[in-house]
């Protein structure tokens, strides 16, 4: 019989990290919070990435990774993204290197279940890619999910897949810039970033390169 968690059901996420990561240290809690509540979030990445044999393992190695250095990771969690988000980005990663490990190709569309939803997005911005990338992995909206992943993988620049990925975890430019830094001196490499800068490579350079990778993978995958 699978063991469940009701007794953590009603507590926010916060509530649950506090659990975790305070003198508690509720181990419970945290296989709750980030193996059980989220799994379908975890689930729905091995299936985009056609790896559903690679579930356990992720489930491990996203835990394993979270806790730690005394749940270090996971201390840092700030809110800026839903926690759902955060955890489909720790899942991203892991299995991006999990399909470069195996030498396998990133399938396109597995999940695609009959195309863009008509949903209404009236708050996503039609002139960039931000609309259609910044969905969060809690959407059950599968065609939007599978084009954040090929869009990304299409990139092809480094920087830029890193530029992406924190926007998506919810940090600001300003703190992208300093993060970029840091990034570049961990390959031994001295670069300045500023906030304008950030956003200039997001506007001018990112995003236009998204809403073409966007539109085109649209236009291939019609049904």
């Amino acid at each position: 019989m699978k063991k469940t968690y009701p007794k953590y059901s009603h507590y926010s996420d916060f509530e649950l990290i506090g659990m975790i990561t305070g003198e508690e240290r509720n181990n419970e809690a945290a296989v709750y919070l980030i193996t059980k509540k989220y799994l379908p979030v975890i689930q729905k990445m091995c299936r985009l990435f056609c790896m559903e044999d690679y579930l356990d393992d992720l489930k491990s190695e996203i835990y394993i990774s979270l806790c730690e250095n005394d749940w270090d990771k996971l201390k840092k969690f700030e809110g800026r993204a839903n926690f759902g988000t955060w955890i489909g980005v720790i899942a991203y990663h892991f299995c991006l290197k999990e399909v470069k490990r195996r030498n396998k190709n990133i399938p396109l569309s597995i999940y695609n279940n009959g195309g863009p939803k008509n949903d209404d997005h009236s708050g996503d911005d039609s002139n960039n890619a931000s609309g259609v990338l910044f969905h969060t992995f809690t959407d059950h909206d599968n065609y939007h999910l599978t084009l954040i992943i090929e869009a990304i993988r299409q990139l092809g620049n480094e920087e830029w897949q890193f530029m992406v990925a924190k926007k998506l975890e919810g940090y600001s430019s300003k703190e992208i810039a300093a993060m970029l830094e840091e990034w570049h001196r961990s390959k031994g490499i001295t670069k300045a970033f500023t906030e304008k800068k950030v956003n200039k490579i997001f506007s001018e350079k990112i995003y236009p390169r998204l809403r073409e990778i966007c539109d085109n993978l649209e236009n291939l995958y019609k049904w």
